[in-house]
């Protein structure tokens, strides 16, 4: 694959819509200007969604002994139902 993306071609990779693109990655990125084009680096695309990834990671809370968590609500065991489920595409 080559290195160097056009901007909807690193919106395309990284897989986000423009405006997300715009104001979440952008600010964290450098943009080369070739011609008409503006050219993103493929490696610090790469290394920014593994930034944004280990962010997001949620961290397992911790139940004390008497089946609360840190924030002192109960645990549910309750399953969502399919159409809430979080879908990655």
């Amino acid at each position: 694959m080559k290195r160097g993306l056009t901007y909807l071609e690193a919106i395309d990779y990284v897989g986000v819509k423009r405006r997300t693109f715009d104001t979440q990655w952008r600010p964290h990125l450098v943009a080369m200007s070739q011609g008409t084009s503006l050219i993103f680096d493929r490696e610090d695309l790469d290394k920014l969604f593994d930034q944004f990834k280990d962010n997001s990671t949620p961290r397992p809370k911790e139940a004390s002994s008497d089946g609360t968590a840190q924030n002192g609500r109960r645990s549910s065991t309750r399953t969502r139902h399919p159409s809430s489920a979080i879908r990655i595409t």
